[in-house]
C-alpha cells in the first residue's frame, strides 16, 4: 500500500485506525434561530446592541372599558329578581415604565 501499511488484518492510515470507536450523534445547537424571522430579529438586535450599548425601553398600556348597563340583583344567590337594577361601570387603567440598561 502507497498510503500506509497492512497491519494484522487492519490498514493503518498515519496512525488514525480506531478499531472499534463509538460514533456519537450531533447535538443541535441551543441559541441557533429556527426560523428566518427569529435569524433576522437576532440580527438587528446584534446591530442595534453595537449601534445604541445604552439601552433606554419605554412600555406604555393604556385600556379604556365602558360597560353602559350592568345588571345587579343584589347579594347573594337568595336576592329576589324585584331588586334588580343596572349600572353603568367606565373604568380607564394607564401604566407607564421605563428602564435603563448598559
Amino acid at each position: 500500500m502507497v498510503a500506509g501499511r497492512h497491519v494484522g488484518g487492519a490498514a493503518l492510515v498515519g496512525g488514525l485506525f480506531l478499531p472499534g470507536s463509538p460514533t456519537y450523534a450531533q447535538e443541535p445547537a441551543t441559541n441557533v434561530p429556527t426560523t428566518r424571522a427569529e435569524a433576522i430579529a437576532e440580527a438587528r438586535d446584534e446591530k442595534v446592541a453595537e449601534l445604541w450599548p445604552e439601552r433606554t425601553s419605554m412600555q406604555w398600556y393604556t385600556k379604556f372599558e365602558s360597560s353602559p348597563d350592568i345588571d345587579y340583583y343584589g347579594l347573594g344567590n337568595s336576592s329576589p329578581k324585584e331588586a334588580h337594577t343596572s349600572y353603568a361601570y367606565d373604568d380607564l387603567t394607564s401604566d407607564f415604565a421605563v428602564s435603563c440598561s448598559r
